[in-house]
């Protein structure tokens, strides 16, 4: 399953949907959460995508050495299943293929502000790492970092919060 945001750009979510159907993947609107927990109790994998561009409201992390966020999502559905979080790239090989590549499993003790902050600065530094790998073959449809310093100074002191909590 893959698990999509649709709320952004509906037709071009819709556009990727008929897509993904027919490499046979099930899209699940990221809002539904109850499908969410079905699939993650089924023996499935269940792919976020995990760039979805600067959120105020997100999980503040550190990358190519500025200050952004990325979704809690999936730390907390991680915590709260006990399912690994597992970073994927797929990129082009120049004869057209593909080459899959995995990252180290995240694994996380419980839902604490301090291991979901570790947890998804992980999966940054995965992100961070699969960008820097390839950087032709990625791009953003959303802006990635927050537009003023005083954002970033904010996004910098929520860290410190939630470390200063576990």
């Amino acid at each position: 399953y893959g698990l999509a945001d649709d709320s952004a750009y509906p037709e071009l979510f819709e556009e990727m949907n008929a897509q993904r159907r027919r490499w046979g993947i099930g899209v699940i609107p990221w809002r539904n959460m109850r499908r969410v927990f079905h699939a993650l109790r089924e023996p499935a994998i269940v792919g976020l995508v995990v760039d979805w561009g600067y959120r105020p409201d997100g999980i503040p992390v550190r990358l190519f050495g500025e200050w952004t966020t990325l979704p809690a999502g999936p730390a907390m559905l991680a915590a709260k299943t006990g399912a690994a979080i597992v970073p994927v790239v797929c990129r082009r090989r120049d004869d057209g293929s593909f080459e899959a590549h995995h990252y180290d499993p995240i694994d996380l003790e419980d839902a604490s502000p301090g291991e979901l902050q570790r947890a998804t600065q992980l999966i940054a530094d995965a992100i961070e790492d699969m960008i820097a790998t390839a950087p032709e073959q990625w791009y953003s449809f959303k802006p990635i970092w927050p537009e003023t310093a005083e954002e970033k100074r904010a996004l910098a002191a929520r860290v410190d919060t939630a470390l200063e909590a576990a």
